[in-house]
């Protein structure tokens, strides 16, 4: 699919003007003032749905450039959607880390604080050397 786009060099009306594959990747998921990934995609899928001609004899025919648009778009924003929702665990993920790293820091305090004078002294005696 990239591949056939990218000979074809295939582009995106767009707002600003005509928009390669790779600027794609640039557009946000939504947006309420200019270009996304959603608006591109209602667009073309709208194209899609207007081409093709209703017959009960013969195939169905639809606009195969509109239909590859359409097909990009919707495997870039399913890309760009999975991103997010990993970017999402990444940040829940490095909490929990930081929690327990907090947790077993208390931890060794607290067994520190039990050793004996003795012990103490041992320690401090290692880490100076």
């Amino acid at each position: 699919m990239f591949e056939k786009a990218v000979r074809m060099k295939l582009r995106f009306e767009s707002i600003k003007g005509q928009l390669s594959v790779e600027q794609l990747w640039e557009l946000p998921l939504t947006s309420q003032r200019g270009d996304s990934l959603d608006s591109l995609a209602m667009k073309y899928n709208k194209l899609v749905k207007e081409s093709e001609e209703t017959s009960f004899v013969e195939e169905v025919k639809k606009d195969s450039l509109c239909s590859l648009r359409l097909d990009i778009l919707k495997y870039i924003i399913s890309v760009r959607l999975k991103e997010k929702d990993e970017a999402k665990v990444a940040v829940v993920n490095k909490s929990e880390i930081e929690r327990l790293l907090a947790i077993k820091a208390r931890k060794l305090n607290l067994a520190d604080e039990e050793l004996s004078p003795e012990d103490l002294d041992k320690k401090i005696a290692e880490l100076k050397k």
